[in-house]
């Protein structure tokens, strides 16, 4: 956390704005969880760039509605990964 926020008010000065992508593990693969650290953070430099891979399968795994967890971030997302998946798996899904 201490890290996290020196980068906040480092990109601050920058007038650059951060944001925490979702990953493919229980650390941080859900908006909520992203948020959990924006909110603590308390930055408008610190926003979230939501996986939609991983937020779909993270759905999956918790048994949650990816769409009421993407609007948990509402007015925090700075952009959006856009991914093709499967259940389970996250990389070298064929189009």
């Amino acid at each position: 956390m201490e890290n996290v926020t020196k980068a906040a008010r480092m990109a601050e000065k920058a007038g650059v704005i951060l944001g925490f992508e979702t990953m493919e593990n229980d650390f941080m693969n859900t908006v909520e969880k992203a948020m959990k650290y924006v909110a603590l953070v308390n930055s408008p430099y610190l926003k979230i760039y939501p996986d939609s891979g991983n937020l779909t399968n993270a759905s999956v795994n918790y048994k949650n509605d990816v769409i009421e967890d993407f609007e948990l971030g509402r007015g925090h997302v700075v952009a959006l990964h856009m991914k093709e998946t499967l259940p389970g798996k996250f990389r070298e899904i064929p189009y």
